[in-house]
């Protein structure tokens, strides 16, 4: 029998699922891998009513810490006994003998898979939660879905759509471009994080956790300049132009990256917004942007020849406008 034995799907049926159970397998198989609080946002609207009762009380003696519903975590429990969910387990090490826990992440299993292929035909393959992977590769994961999660969440509570999201595990698919760049030997890859498609723009999503050179961001770059207003771009997605959305773990780092974005461009504009992480929440995914504003140029000299190194100075930009 496919997908497992006639006791694991005995099992699996004395869960009893709810169209939200469906709806939150339907959100992993967008984002690979949710934390709990990032499928709350997405499925229990009452998150925002307790959430603001811890904002209002922090700094009050005894003030609770904001925490996910039982009602969320009894539902995962089910999804997991079930077997259609896994829970990923993330530690951190911090020193040779130090570990701490980092809160756990949920992706699909193949059963969960199968389910959604039976209620309504959604292929979720690609979905199916990595039983092995590195550390980072987790947590970069996670990273993009919490992105997703906040960024869906609050447009759905404004009233508004969050379009044709691609993460990169579908987008490594084979779906994505390689762009010819002067110099380069072979052609770079255009393949983001994620996409998604906001108010008729196409975005390009890219987490960066700190771990990869700055002078990685060049080459980065360089190929999005090249793909804007390309053939190869309008062929797949339909537009001519594009913006990219970086997220970085700090406003250091951030601004180091900004500043890597404006030796190649050269110029200051809104096509590439920028966030530290700590804003991916849905409360301020929304405000939480800025864009370059201006750039200094300071010459100076490396070996034999004279540079210019970038000052840049950011400023405050929305996503979007807003209405209501």
């Amino acid at each position: 029998m496919r997908g497992g034995s006639v006791a694991d799907h005995a099992r699996r049926s004395a869960t009893l699922l709810q169209d939200r159970d469906l709806d939150m397998l339907r959100s992993l198989a967008d984002a690979r891998l949710l934390t709990a609080d990032a499928l709350e946002w997405l499925h229990f609207a009452s998150w925002r009513t307790r959430y603001r009762r811890c904002v209002e009380q922090q700094g009050a003696p005894n003030a609770a810490r904001y925490q996910a519903s039982s009602n969320l975590y009894r539902r995962l429990r089910g999804l997991c006994d079930g077997q259609y969910l896994q829970r990923v387990t993330r530690v951190v090490a911090t020193a040779r003998t130090i570990f701490y826990r980092v809160p756990d992440a949920y992706g699909l299993t193949a059963a969960g898979a199968e389910l959604l292929a039976a209620h309504g035909g959604m292929d979720a393959a690609a979905s199916i939660a990595p039983r092995k992977r590195a550390i980072q590769n987790l947590d970069h994961t996670v990273a993009i879905g919490r992105l997703y999660a906040a960024l869906r969440a609050e447009l759905e509570y404004r009233g508004l759509r969050l379009m044709d999201w691609q993460g990169d595990h579908h987008l490594a698919r084979n779906a994505y471009d390689r762009i010819a760049i002067a110099g380069v030997r072979e052609p770079l890859p255009i393949l983001p994080d994620a996409t998604f498609v906001l108010e008729d723009t196409r975005y390009f999503v890219e987490i960066d956790r700190g771990t990869r050179p700055l002078r990685s961001w060049t080459d980065k770059v360089r190929a999005y300049a090249a793909y804007q207003q390309s053939a190869l771009l309008t062929a797949r997605y339909q537009v001519a132009q594009f913006r990219v959305l970086t997220v970085a773990p700090t406003s250091v780092r951030l601004l180091r990256i900004a500043e890597e974005v404006a030796t190649v461009t050269r110029q200051a504009s809104a096509d590439y917004l920028f966030m530290s992480a700590e804003y991916v929440h849905p409360t301020t995914i929304r405000r939480g942007w800025q864009r370059i504003a201006t750039i200094d140029w300071t010459p100076r000299r490396v070996v034999d020849r004279m540079v210019e190194s970038p000052t840049v100075t950011l400023v405050p930009h929305v996503l979007w406008e807003q209405n209501t």
